[in-house]
């Protein structure tokens, strides 16, 4: 359906015109006090009654009317709840200003004497009732005049909310709603057509396609003659208001046409509101379109338009054939769809700084909600942002803010869960009356952390550092996060340490992600004002955890060192590469892209190796002053030649002794050489009484002996087992204890990771034992927890 009327929001306007000097000008005050009177409607007469110029008066009672042209002319004033007043004859002789100092308003008009008889002014001329109307639709036509010529001050300034919604076909309830906050300058809520052609085509236009284009009558087609002419008054009454109910002559019946009313207060004698419908049209489109406006008068005499409304049907054509004495004929049905409103509000009004109106304050009501559950958010904190407005929300996630003028703000919403990571949610809002429910839906903690660390595993230490005695943020203060891994390295098992680091921003507050879970983490801040370290860890069935650091001068005594170890050919980073302080016994490997670092080292100069097989070893000496990070970059160059290794097989003589016994189960070397091919979790699950729990390639040792029992339930804690991946996780079982070269990778404990096995190579591997409960286990592998069997792993060692 088209909508045509509605072009912007309303008010007020601007530009008094330029014209030549001829004219009058003065002043219009109260009769007996010589009061200046604002916003009273001056008119400049000519000698045959037609009206050449207009005015409003401004603050200060004064006027100016300019004429083009020689002549004699009056001056008359209309006043708001008073009867017109004209002056004497002003005679104007060419490019004369005539200045006069007071012109006097009328006498009062009191219509809340004026008595209602309901009878139209089309069908009565002469009598009491046509005299009310008449003397009522004065006061109609003075202040849609006033309004007019409002229009032409530039000096005022407007925010208006408009909006467009979209309803049912009841017309109760909002389908789609879309608000926009507007400020500036503009002539009125819409631009109709001119009065002509609304007398000559009506108020609405049926396009070929059956859409239909609705007209709403602008101000100047209110005051126009011919709006008068082809329409019908007559006086209606409510408690404390007079009203004008108009309608179209009988001439006009078969034009689309409007029918409604002009309210007035009884009191003030001020306009208040225009409604009107449409008529003349299908029942189905009478019944929903129409329009609505309200008036303000502002304390210095401007009006303006605080409210308008224009709804329109759309309409549903549906066609179907009935049959009838001739024959089967095709039948038109229409009915509504949905009813299209467009509208706005005036919300504020400003001249220069000044603030001349502004719509009462609203209250803003809305619910935090949990974007995954649904539920209400309790205690999170609501605010306006560049406000100071703010809420709590209760326990079922609502809040109220009160004292919120119409506008486009941003909702800032800290919850309990979001702050804990320092995460505040921002969020749009287009605030436009107290009407419905804001909802926020903001998401969890744990939600976040998914979300935004990307890389694994995927875990995120969150907190905030400040400095002992000093309430303000520590910021740009170096926040690092530390822990160990077990790596499969040459052979061997070697703990490797693993870190990541960020700066405090302005808050003091630090994000780190890509930290493991149900792992003991050491965190460490710095700065040059001291140093605080903290252990930490983030429990399995979490997301993050949070670490508050205290900066103190007495904890930034150590020193660290940090850097890369690239290779001098082409600049690649090397991995694994081992940086030592053996004076400190300290060492470090290199990470995939070729990072170290190194904490907790005392101040002065120690003797640092940098190796790894393959590449020539580098010895520097480096001093470490307190509380200073040391950052290098190192670039080793490979070996040309390397002498020959030789693996020999290792003497196992405790491997033998289990074996001699025959409680367990083993595979010597030989055994396992034969299917060196096959992956070492397809080896081992030839053993009787192996389970093998895989997740793709990785491969996770089991025992049958707990399955069908409460072992696996009870003792291993299923749900709280770790692996060393994301889910999808095996399910749930009895995971045997596994050794590597006398070295406990996985007790049993709750916590722990659980090994995948594959990672070692079978062609690395010397023997392997295997016991499936406690009574076969030799004493030396005998613990707690050993009732899901123990995976005893020897590996060959390069005598390097």
């Amino acid at each position: 359906m088209a909508l045509r009327s509605f072009v912007s929001a309303c008010l007020l306007l601007l530009l008094s015109r330029a014209s030549s000097a001829q004219g009058v000008r003065g002043t219009v005050v109260e009769g007996g006090t010589l009061t200046p009177l604002s916003g009273v409607v001056v008119l400049l007469v000519d000698s045959a009654g037609n009206t050449v110029a207009r005015a409003l008066t401004d603050e200060g009672g004064a006027f100016r009317l300019g004429t083009v042209g020689a002549g004699t002319y009056r001056v008359r004033t209309l006043r708001i709840g008073y009867r017109p007043s004209t002056s004497a004859p002003i005679v104007l002789a060419a490019g004369q200003e005539v200045v006069q100092p007071a012109f006097f308003a009328g006498a009062p008009v009191l219509l809340d004497t004026v008595r209602v008889r309901g009878r139209s002014a089309c069908q009565v001329r002469n009598d009491d009732s046509a005299a009310a109307t008449f003397a009522v639709w004065e006061q109609i036509r003075t202040a849609l005049t006033a309004a007019q010529l409002s229009a032409t001050h530039r000096n005022l300034s407007a925010t208006v909310v408009t909006h467009q919604r979209s309803l049912d076909a009841d017309g109760r309830r909002v389908l789609q709603q879309y608000s926009r906050i507007s400020s500036g300058i503009t002539a009125r809520p819409w631009r109709s057509v001119s009065p002509d052609s609304l007398r000559r085509t009506g108020y609405a236009v049926t396009e070929i396609d059956e859409s239909t284009t609705y007209f709403a009558p602008d101000l100047d087609v209110l005051v126009s003659d011919g709006f008068a002419e082809d329409h019908c008054f007559r006086l209606v009454s409510e408690t404390g208001r007079l009203g004008i109910a108009f309608e179209p002559t009988r001439a006009r019946r078969q034009l689309p046409e409007i029918r409604g009313t002009l309210w007035l207060d009884r009191a003030s004698s001020e306009l208040r509101r225009l409604e009107f419908g449409y008529v003349n049209l299908p029942r189905e489109q009478e019944s929903a379109a129409g329009a609505e406006l309200e008036f303000l008068r502002l304390p210095q005499g401007a009006w303006l338009i605080s409210h308008w409304s224009i709804r329109v049907p759309v309409i549903e054509t549906r066609y179907a054939e009935a049959a009838g004495y001739t024959g089967v004929r095709r039948v038109v049905r229409r009915s509504v769809r949905g009813i299209k409103v467009d509208g706005g509000d005036l919300a504020l009004v400003t001249r220069r700084r000044d603030t001349l109106w502004a719509r009462p304050p609203l209250t803003l009501a809305g619910v935090v909600r949990d974007s995954a559950s649904d539920a209400g958010v309790f205690a999170a904190r609501v605010t306006l942002r560049g406000t100071a407005l703010v809420a709590r929300t209760d326990s079922t996630g609502r809040f109220r803010i009160a004292g919120v003028l119409p506008g486009e703000y941003l909702l800032d919403i800290d919850t309990p869960s979001l702050e804990a990571i320092g995460v505040t949610r921002s969020m749009p809002m287009a605030f436009t009356d107290s009407a419905g429910e804001f909802i926020a839906r903001v998401p969890s903690a744990d939600h976040v952390v998914e979300s935004v660390c990307t890389e694994k595993p995927v875990g995120m230490v969150a907190g905030r550092v400040t400095m002992q005695g000093d309430s303000a943020p520590a910021r740009n203060a170096t926040v690092i996060v530390e822990w160990n891994v077990f790596a499969w390295v040459a052979s061997e098992i070697q703990s490797r340490v693993r870190w990541v680091d960020t700066t405090t921003d302005a808050r003091g507050r630090f994000r780190l992600c890509g930290v493991p879970r149900n792992t003991a983490l050491t965190v460490r801040a710095q700065s040059d004002a001291g140093a605080a370290t903290l252990g930490a860890r983030i429990a399995l069935e979490a997301a993050f955890t949070q670490a508050e650091l205290v900066l103190t001068p007495a904890g930034g005594r150590a020193a660290a060192f940090s850097g890369v170890v690239l290779s001098d050919v082409n600049g690649q980073p090397i991995a694994d590469v081992e940086l030592a302080l053996p004076s400190l016994a300290k060492n470090v490997y290199t990470n995939e892209n070729g990072d170290f670092r190194i904490s907790e080292i005392p101040p002065g100069t120690h003797q640092l190796v940098v190796r790894r097989l393959g590449y020539r070893q580098l010895n520097a000496a480096l001093t470490f002053e307190a509380n200073r990070n040391v950052e290098r970059r190192f670039l080793l160059s490979r070996i040309v030649a390397l002498d020959t290794i030789t693996v020999t097989a290792r003497n196992l003589p405790e491997f033998e002794r289990n074996r001699e016994m025959g409680l367990g189960h083993f595979l010597t070397r030989q055994d396992i050489q034969k299917q060196e091919e096959r992956e070492l979790a397809d080896i081992v699950a030839q053993l009787p009484g192996v389970l093998v729990r895989r997740n793709g390639s990785r491969g996770y040792i089991a025992s049958l002996r707990g399955m069908g029992t409460s072992i696996a339930t009870e003792s291993n804690r299923c749900p709280k087992l770790r692996f060393e991946f994301r889910a999808p996780t095996p399910p749930c079982a009895c995971y045997a204890q596994v050794y590597v070269d006398e070295a406990l990778l996985y007790g049993g404990l709750e916590g722990e990771t659980i090994p995948d096995i594959n990672t070692i190579p079978t062609s690395s591997i010397a023997a392997i034992e295997y016991y499936a409960g406690p009574a076969q286990t030799p004493v030396r592998y005998s613990r707690l927890n050993a009732q899901c069997g123990v995976l005893v792993i020897h590996t060959r060692r390069s005598p390097l």
